[in-house]
């Protein structure tokens, strides 16, 4: 570090805390808690569309596409 650096982490030590009172802390710790919760809760749901119901609805497109696909292939022969 340089004169200049440490300078400033001199000033910025010299600087007083001003924090918040108990009950701020307590409000802001528990919408930081529930917002968290919230966020896991919709990370779950993710998994399972990601995991079970995007191939279910992707594998039923498939197949009704080639279903479909496979009758204008038998009208064209008919």
């Amino acid at each position: 570090m340089n004169g200049q650096e440490d300078e400033l982490f001199g000033q910025l030590a010299a600087l007083s805390v001003h924090d918040v009172d108990d009950w701020r802390k307590h409000k802001t710790r528990q919408r930081s808690h529930k917002v968290l919760a919230r966020q896991r809760r919709l990370a779950g749901l993710g998994r399972t569309w990601s995991r079970y119901l995007e191939p279910a609805l992707v594998g039923s497109l498939t197949l009704v596409y080639l279903a479909w696909a496979l009758q204008q292939v038998y009208l064209l022969k008919v």
